[in-house]
């Protein structure tokens, strides 16, 4: 008897059912309809609308039901259909794809590879089926021979094989005849093919069908799986359909038993709400909430209202502008003012307000409209990149790299907390000395590339010249005197990080014209803790 092993195991979560059934037990008994109705009406006063607690526990406790019912009963029928991870789907597909190549006289690897390789000319399983059609046919087996294939080819060859060599025989002579249907009918090729078909190899040249036969002959053993390994696959199909039913039977047959508890809940809510509706204080509840909800309107509409908040944001707006003095004063200024907004500082400076507690609202200003500015000009800005690489030597995407790293491309370039500028976060004893704006995307992008291509050829490796951006050259030079080539596992964290960085961004560098990458790093982690013996085969195919 053969082994039988499990295929896949799956895991129900039944601490929420659980606690379900415990609380609708102790409703059933009796007990419930008082403490759900005290835990829906805490948020009431007991003078205020009676039943309205009640009432929300019981549509609680309903869409709790429904909502669980819903899962398992959705559960069971993706399971029956084969749905979960898509097995269903990929089981129904080797199956069938054994039975289709066994009815056409081929392996499965063999359909595969001429239906990939023969697609962009012909339908590969219409012809492989007249192929199979005419090997078996000798009435048909004339219309082979017109076309090159002679007893010899049938006793030796496949039929993917032989319906490879005749769409070479039939393009060869389409192209080189009358190119017309009688002379098509007259050669045996519309026993095969379309005359679409035979339009289309006719545009092929012999070498391009060579490799395309040789290409699929490479592929066909990969494509390739076994009758025991479709067989498998039919039967985890017929477990799962049959695991599906199952759960959905046990639904059907159990969740009847409610049937009575939920008439009986049914009729409490129905009493509950009759009393709650006809209860003689709920029209005057229902006034007192309307005169209070006319009454909010009218306080927000009011002067007072309105003066009174204006009144707030402008305090709020003087406490940061008083914090950003104190800031100041003690040296730790703070380079952006976010309380201020466009048309604040637009009309400030329209005013000729230059007093020093609005100095850094205005560079705040400036750095936002900067890089606006940049975001429009990203793909010149790129293409600029791009030809300063050459012209410099630099390695290819290096500067595309550093930008994102420095700056997220120009979307955050004001000044850091070591007084860093610009889209390339040029310190300020390096902007001073050259003489620079760091905001000028050009000046900035030379002066950095400078600096990077001195640091090319002192180290002659990329990586130490990144460490020497960002660390600067002393501390990397000491680090390489004391470690030697260990240098780069004993280097800080944020150096370490921003050479990752400024990789992750230059792999994409040649495919970001129109937009930066918003994010370099992916991470994909997938857990497989199936027993079954499966194997899963995948081929690339390209022309």
């Amino acid at each position: 008897m053969a082994e039988r092993r499990p295929i896949i195991t799956i895991e129900v979560d039944d601490t929420e059912f659980k606690r379900f059934k415990r609380e609708f037990d102790v409703f059933k008994n009796g007990g419930g309809i008082m403490r759900l109705g005290v835990a829906g009406a805490g948020m009431f006063r007991s003078s205020d609308i009676p039943g309205v607690g009640l009432a929300r526990a019981m549509e609680t406790l309903g869409e709790r039901i429904l909502r669980l019912t819903s899962t398992i009963s959705g559960f069971g029928l993706r399971l029956a259909a084969g749905g979960i991870f898509g097995i269903g789907a990929l089981g129904f597909s080797a199956f069938s794809r054994y039975r289709e190549a066994t009815g056409l006289g081929v392996t499965p690897g063999q359909l595969s590879a001429f239906s990939a390789y023969y697609s962009p000319l012909v339908n590969g399983g219409d012809v492989l089926s007249r192929v199979a059609n005419a090997r078996n046919d000798l009435a048909l087996r004339p219309y082979l021979a017109r076309l090159g294939i002679g007893p010899q080819q049938l006793q030796s060859q496949s039929n993917d094989q032989i319906a490879a060599s005749i769409v070479e025989r039939a393009a060869a002579l389409w192209k080189n005849g009358p190119q017309t249907q009688q002379f098509a009918d007259a050669m045996g090729m519309t026993q095969f093919f379309t005359m679409e078909d035979l339009r289309r190899m006719g545009q092929m040249t012999p070498d391009q069908l060579r490799r395309m036969h040789g290409q699929m002959n490479a592929a066909e053993g990969q494509l390739n799986f076994s009758p025991e390994i479709a067989q498998q696959w039919n039967d985890l199909t017929v477990q799962l359909r049959k695991a599906g039913v199952q759960i959905d039977t046990v639904l059907i047959r159990d969740l009847s038993r409610l049937a009575e508890p939920l008439g009986h809940l049914s009729d409490v809510i129905v009493t509950t709400l009759d009393s709650f509706l006809n209860n003689a204080d709920m029209p005057q509840a229902i006034g007192q909430l309307g005169k209070g909800i006319e009454w909010l309107a009218s306080e927000i509409q009011s002067g007072d209202f309105q003066n009174g908040v204006k009144s707030f944001a402008q305090n709020i707006v003087a406490a940061a502008e008083g914090v950003a003095n104190f800031m100041h004063a003690i040296g730790m200024s703070p380079s952006t003012m976010p309380s201020n907004t466009a048309a604040d500082l637009s009309k400030r400076m329209a005013s000729g307000d230059t007093s020093r507690n609005k100095f850094y609202a205005y560079e705040a200003w400036a750095h936002d409209k900067f890089s606006s500015e940049a975001a429009e000009n990203y793909a010149s800005h790129v293409r600029e990149i791009t030809s300063v690489e050459k012209s410099m030597g630099l390695p290819a995407g290096s500067m595309f790299g550093i930008w994102g790293a420095e700056s997220s491309f120009s979307q955050n370039t004001r000044e850091s907390s070591a007084g860093a500028l610009g889209p390339f976060q040029l310190m300020p004893q390096i902007y001073h000395a050259a003489n620079i704006d760091p905001n000028d995307f050009s000046e900035a992008l030379k002066r950095d590339a400078k600096d990077f291509n001195i640091y090319m050829q002192k180290y002659g490796d990329e990586d130490k010249a990144l460490a020497a951006v960002n660390w600067g050259p002393a501390n990397l030079d000491k680090e390489i005197a004391k470690y030697g080539n260990d240098w780069e596992a004993h280097l800080n964290d944020e150096t370490r990080n921003y050479i990752s960085r400024v990789h992750a961004y230059q792999s994409h560098a040649a495919e970001q014209l129109n937009r930066p990458p918003t994010n370099p790093y992916v991470s994909l982690n997938v857990h497989n803790s199936t027993s079954a013996n499966i194997a899963t085969t995948a081929a690339g195919l390209s022309h």
